[in-house]
């Protein structure tokens, strides 16, 4: 109804400009701050091609993954090395499993949900949210004894 309206239309035009004018921002602010060394500027850049490419939801999970694991491999000083050790040492197994496991579940539930079932979306919705919220906040403490 709104942007029916000239006036409306004419400034809802400038809406995607401006937001990739932000965007490219915190993509440079990011840039300044986090990328200090040769191996995360190309993890940064492999990263952005190998997501060009693939254009999939599950791409970004596994390159977090990925590069956690290389710049760990390659950045790592003896000190984080053995601080490291120990820190894994002292993870649960039983609470590592029932984190996965419930995950999965609630992955596999989101997954067999019938897109027009009256509850797909309470349970779609909570499942990108718990799926998300793990993946940016993780665990914690929670998986130590």
């Amino acid at each position: 109804m709104f942007a029916d309206h000239g006036k409306v239309a004419g400034v809802l035009r400038f809406i995607h400009p401006m937001a990739v004018g932000i965007v490219a921002y915190a993509t440079y602010t990011f840039a300044n701050r986090f990328l200090k060394t040769k191996v995360s500027t190309m993890l940064a850049i492999g990263s952005l091609i190998v997501t060009l490419i693939l254009q999939n939801a599950y791409a970004f999970p596994i390159l977090i993954l990925l590069g956690g694991i290389v710049s760990s491999a390659l950045e790592s000083s003896p000190k984080e090395t053995e601080l490291r050790t120990k820190l894994f040492a002292n993870v649960n197994p039983n609470k590592a499993a029932y984190f996965i496991g419930v995950l999965l579940a609630f992955a596999a539930l989101g997954a067999l949900v019938n897109k027009t079932s009256p509850f797909s979306l309470p349970i779609r919705l909570f499942e990108n949210f718990y799926r998300n919220g793990i993946l940016i906040h993780g665990g914690g403490r929670c998986w130590f004894r």
